[in-house]
């Protein structure tokens, strides 16, 4: 039985970017666990898939852009975004490309939870 590393935490996020102020809490956990030299994977289910469109109405919501956001993660050391490629193909995103992006199936995800130590979900 593997036992998960004890300072890796997983991040979910299942909100749209600019619906409420999960996802913002959510990126903030990150950026602070991060700045702890904490290990964190970051994983966008549902709705929080739209992170992956760019979108100029974000001042407009009232939010930062979520491509400022995330551009912020490889400076605190998280280096890969993992994205539920189900979620993003209902969706009808485009998953050719990847930009520090990874697109998992069923089995990554459940390794994701399984090797995480603590899981928090938006």
């Amino acid at each position: 039985m593997n036992t998960p590393a004890t300072n890796t935490f997983l991040i979910v996020l299942t909100h749209s970017p600019y619906g409420s102020a999960h996802s913002q809490e959510a990126i903030d956990i990150a950026l602070a666990c991060a700045s702890f030299d904490i290990n964190v994977n970051v994983l966008f289910k549902g709705d929080a898939c739209y992170y992956l469109l760019p979108n100029p109405s974000a001042i407009l919501a009232g939010r930062k852009s979520s491509e400022k956001m995330l551009s912020a993660f490889a400076i605190y050391g998280i280096d890969t975004l993992y994205i539920d490629e189900y979620d993003a193909l209902a969706r009808g995103l485009d998953i050719s490309h990847s930009d520090g992006r990874q697109f998992v199936s069923q089995d990554k995800i459940r390794h994701l939870y399984t090797n995480a130590a603590q899981v928090v979900r938006f």
